[in-house]
């Protein structure tokens, strides 16, 4: 009799043994099935609106580039380096202080830096700086005594040559001009007197840019 009772608990210990290794075994077949699926998740295609960069619609200015600052917001900063160039000759610019920069990014990123007061602006002078034209720039010849003879005159055609213009686009305004202007096509004096006086008036007209007394 007491060897019957003692198989009976052996066979009761195997069953609950078994039982426990059982459930063991759906826990770690569980687990592993949940690890499937979030990888299966991971491989799923991101919506593009969760990581959109913010400054993909966001435009700066010349010598700017758009940077997310530490609220994720976009703003815009002098660009931190210009790409690297071929070597063309025309990709130098000149500028409208007669210096050569290696390209038109170079040339509005030392504005930025000099108009932001950076340690990294080479001259302050550049912080008004702005192209001229493309490539190198050329030497200007020194100025002679006689080609500053000829400025009154030559700057005289000029302004005679741009009333004339106005006049054809009808922006020369005044019917007073237009008269002035007839009288000067047929006399060579006042052809170098009369376009000297209509600027001089057309500056004089607002309060801040008055010269006369």
């Amino acid at each position: 009799m007491q060897s019957l009772f003692v198989a009976f608990l052996f066979l009761l210990s195997l069953t609950i043994v078994g039982a426990k290794k059982k459930n063991e075994l759906d826990d770690l077949e569980n687990l592993l099935e949940n690890i499937d699926q979030e990888s299966k998740d991971d491989k799923k295609p991101v919506n593009r609106e969760e990581v959109k960069n913010p400054c993909e619609d966001h435009a700066c200015g010349w010598g700017k580039e758009c940077v997310v600052d530490k609220k994720s917001n976009p703003t815009c900063e002098c660009i931190s380096k210009c790409p690297e160039l071929d070597g063309d000759p025309m990709d130098k610019v000149c500028s409208n202080s007669n210096e050569t920069f290696a390209s038109l990014c170079d040339l509005y990123r030392e504005r930025c830096l000099c108009k932001k007061g950076s340690k990294q602006c080479e001259k302050k002078a550049h912080a008004k700086v702005h192209l001229e034209y493309l490539g190198e720039c050329k030497q200007l010849q020194e100025c002679t005594d006689d080609l500053m003879a000829q400025f009154p005159e030559r700057m005289a055609d000029w302004l005679f040559q741009v009333m004339r213009e106005l006049k054809k686009r009808r922006e020369l305004h005044k019917l007073e001009w237009e008269e002035l202007l007839q009288e000067a096509e047929q006399d060579d004096e006042k052809k170098h007197v009369y376009p000297v006086i209509w600027k001089f008036c057309d500056l004089d007209t607002k309060p801040h840019d008055k010269v006369s007394p």
